[in-house]
Parts: structure tokens; C-alpha cells; sequence
């Protein structure tokens, strides 16, 4: 997967939110707080993929494993940005 056309994608989009209504950004962030929530089945594996890459000994290793319950506060943070 080519990250370029997608990195582009993100910036743009980001501007485009700076200036955004801020009932619109909120609405923004629930919306992908509760997808993140509803993908939690297909990350998990997905991450796990990437875990099987790394050292089980690297310090970043734990940091980066994700479960049902990080998932779950990374989407209630979302949601309260």
C-alpha cells in the first residue's frame, strides 16, 4: 500500500476541518469514535499482524498492543476532545 496518496488525503482533510464549524468537528469525532468501537474485530488482528514483526523484549512493544479495552478508551478520548 502506497501511505503517500493517503498522507495527502489526511492533510487535506485536516485543513479543511481547521476551519470547520466546531458542531461539525464534534459530530466528526463521535462519529469516529464509534466506528473505531464497531472496527474493534478487524483492528485487533490487524494489529496483532504488526506485533508479530517486533521484539517481544522492545520497550514499545506493550505500548503498541491494542485490546478491547484500549480500543474502547482511545475511542472514549475521541470523543472527548
Amino acid at each position: 500500500m502506497d501511505i503517500i496518496p493517503v498522507l495527502k488525503k489526511t492533510l487535506k482533510a485536516g485543513k479543511l476541518l481547521s476551519s470547520s464549524d466546531p458542531e461539525v468537528v464534534k459530530n466528526l469525532l463521535i462519529l469516529l469514535a464509534d466506528e473505531t468501537v464497531k472496527k474493534t474485530g478487524l483492528i485487533i488482528p490487524e494489529n496483532g499482524k504488526d506485533l508479530a514483526l517486533m521484539d517481544k523484549s522492545d520497550p514499545r512493544y506493550d505500548r503498541l498492543m491494542l485490546t478491547e479495552e484500549r480500543i474502547a478508551g482511545i475511542a472514549r478520548d475521541i470523543r472527548n476532545v
